[in-house]
């Protein structure tokens, strides 16, 4: 199950998380698109 693409894909997840806490929320242009993604526990 692990494959070798899921592993990057993680990271980029996990980056892409990084970035959305670290911009203020005034940053953020779409409110609505922090609904989809939700940072797990």
């Amino acid at each position: 199950m692990s494959t070798p693409s899921t592993m990057p894909k993680l990271i980029a997840n996990k980056q892409n998380v990084a970035d959305k806490l670290a911009v203020p929320r005034t940053k953020i242009p779409k409110p609505h698109k922090k609904e989809n993604i939700q940072p797990e526990p």
